[in-house]
């Protein structure tokens, strides 16, 4: 059984008001400053509006931030840009004897003042936006590269986005609103560096808010989530900022409370944003219980499952009867009483829990080529790659048939 002083709840447990006390602070909030609700209006559009026609609340700029904040990211743009000439949407064609129409702009700019630039031909257009020819494409991939989406997967999103959406294949006018969505992070929040091409490439439709409107959101969010970090609330889960934070949210929050009394709902959240995008009342729910379930038969006491999601909230997001469930039934066929013993360490046993296959085969292979490691298995599967791979040269390969073999195991299982 587990220790009493083990199933105590963290240090920063929050009191069961604290929900509801923010709540109701966002919307006095929001009355005092004239909010009303989001409609779609036609024709010319009051200050608030989303770039795609729907109205939000004004915003009383007096605060110490209202004043945009110069980035050294964006100096050079913000001088051309502050000249007061607009740069035009769209250059002349230059006729190119090498059949290209996408081409980096020269080191003087070569009147971009993005450095970049995107030249259509009418035969691209098709029905629902153009067709991008590959050396388009590695421009605007060039261009995401050098402004911070790291992500492969993320730069090629965005590269098809272009296809489809004008904003996404000008880069002058993508350099522009990335200027502005970081002015307004700093306005409303005083957030400081924001890594926009983390946001933009999980949420390209963060450059479509207008800023007068994005900066009421941001404020009723700090008023939700008192004392959390939401610069990396935001890059982590930059969808929050399209959330509905007068009913959604605040429902979201008061059933994480319920579902976890003893836990600090708005460091839940910090540290595990993604948990903002599913739905609490169902998945959430239902994970919790399953893991609950799962682990009462190893002897696991609920509290201590609460603890565990406290201390790693991704339990609480993933598969619990299939993917969690595996890496259980896989820990105690090679450690049988693992989960008993780290019952009592439930911090420890929900790294485990959320450690990836391959960092579980780490144990077999050292059961199979070094018997006499006496490591525990927390050490063993939270050592890190290049330092595990350093001592144990040959496990890269050795694991990779394993996986093989794995799935070729599996696949024949599936056919029958």
């Amino acid at each position: 059984k587990m220790r009493a002083g083990l199933c105590a709840a963290p240090a920063r447990a929050a009191p069961p008001c604290r929900v509801r006390s923010a709540v109701e602070a966002a919307a006095r909030r929001g009355q005092t400053r004239g909010c009303r609700s989001a409609r779609f209006v036609s024709g010319h559009a009051p200050v608030g509006r989303l770039r795609s026609g729907c109205v939000g609340g004004s915003v009383a700029r007096t605060r110490a931030h209202d004043a945009p904040r110069v980035s050294p990211r964006w100096t050079v743009f913000r001088s051309q840009a502050s000249s007061g000439v607009p740069a035009p949407r769209r250059s002349a064609r230059a006729t190119r004897t090498d059949g290209r129409v996408a081409t980096p702009a020269s080191s003087d700019g070569g009147g971009s003042r993005s450095g970049y630039r995107l030249e259509i031909d009418p035969s691209q257009v098709a029905p629902g936006g153009v067709r991008l020819t590959d050396a388009q494409k590695a421009t605007l991939d060039a261009f995401w590269r050098e402004h911070g989406v790291s992500s492969k997967t993320h730069r090629a999103t965005l590269t098809k986005v272009g296809e489809t959406k004008g904003l996404f294949r000008d880069p002058d006018r993508l350099v522009e609103r990335m200027v502005e969505l970081e002015d307004v992070m700093w306005r409303a929040v005083g957030v400081a560096e924001l890594a926009v091409g983390a946001v933009v490439g999980r949420y390209p439709k963060s450059l479509y808010f207008d800023p007068d409107f994005l900066v009421e959101r941001l404020r009723l969010l700090r008023d939700l989530l008192p004392g959390a970090d939401l610069k990396k609330l935001i890059e982590r889960n930059p969808q929050i900022l399209a959330m509905d934070m007068t009913h959604t949210l605040p429902a979201k929050m008061r059933e994480l409370s319920v579902l976890l009394p003893n836990s600090d709902v708005v460091r839940l959240i910090e540290t595990h944003p993604k948990i903002l995008s599913v739905n609490v009342q169902s998945r959430v729910r239902g994970n919790l219980a399953d893991l609950k379930g799962m682990l009462r038969v190893a002897g696991v006491v609920d509290t201590a499952v609460e603890v565990m999601v406290v201390h790693n909230p991704r339990l609480l997001t993933s598969d619990i009867r299939r993917t969690v469930a595996k890496r259980a039934t896989r820990l105690e066929s090679l450690r049988p009483g693992a989960i008993a013993f780290y019952a009592e360490k439930p911090a420890s046993l929900s790294r485990i829990l959320c450690a990836s296959e391959r960092a579980l085969d780490r144990l077999a292979y050292v059961d199979e080529h070094d018997a006499e490691n006496d490591s525990s298995v927390i050490v063993t599967v939270n050592t890190p790659g290049s330092k595990f791979e350093e001592k144990y040269p040959g496990f890269d390969a050795w694991q990779k048939a394993l996986a093989r073999s794995r799935a070729e195991a599996e696949s024949a299982a599936n056919d029958e």
